[in-house]
């Protein structure tokens, strides 16, 4: 992951993590590592500039995309490494 300053999860991150996971799925790998771009941060998670004032449109994509995301990674058929420094 690389968005800094702290990897925080905002929509287009999340849209590229469904992507790359989605491509994974196809090429048929044996697992994943997913690391970071940053030296002192892994993810800060949410990104909560998502809920200032918020689009109702774009709330419900975000909402509806990070589940989506979190379940495939859950659901990944094979082993999944999370590399936090």
């Amino acid at each position: 992951m690389n968005r800094p300053p702290v990897n925080a999860l905002n929509l287009e991150m999340l849209l590229e993590l469904k992507e790359s996971l989605e491509n994974i799925e196809k090429d048929g790998v044996s697992g994943v590592i997913f690391t970071s771009h940053l030296a002192k941060v892994f993810t800060g998670g949410i990104d909560l500039t998502e809920f200032y004032k918020p689009n109702v449109d774009r709330l419900i994509e975000y909402w509806m995309t990070y589940e989506e995301v979190m379940m495939k990674v859950y659901g990944l058929g094979f082993p999944t490494v999370a590399v936090i420094n």
